[in-house]
């Protein structure tokens, strides 16, 4: 959980590269302190990287709730939004 605690940007997707531990040391985060909106971005990363989309865009709400102002949860939120209107549009006859 090391990343998600210390809070660093989409860390503990990145310094561990398994996207079940990291979404599980993110949750763990969460579960400890759930006022912590990087987590909850640290996570959707993760959901993202394993296309689970309604999980990821949630947590970006969820970090958004928390804290309007940060800026990463815009961001990532934006991304799952486009990957996920982009696999609609491919998957239409």
């Amino acid at each position: 959980m090391t990343s998600c605690w210390l809070g660093q940007p989409s860390g503990c997707l990145l310094e561990k590269r398994a996207d079940k531990a990291s979404d599980s040391d993110c949750t763990e985060a969460i579960e400890l302190t759930p006022n912590f909106a990087g987590a909850y971005i640290n996570r959707a990363t993760a959901y993202m990287d394993d296309s689970r989309y309604d999980e990821a865009i949630a947590d970006c709400r969820s970090a958004i709730r928390i804290a309007p102002s940060y800026t990463p949860a815009y961001a990532t939120l934006k991304k799952l939004v486009a990957k996920k209107r982009s696999l609609a549009i491919k998957k239409s006859p």
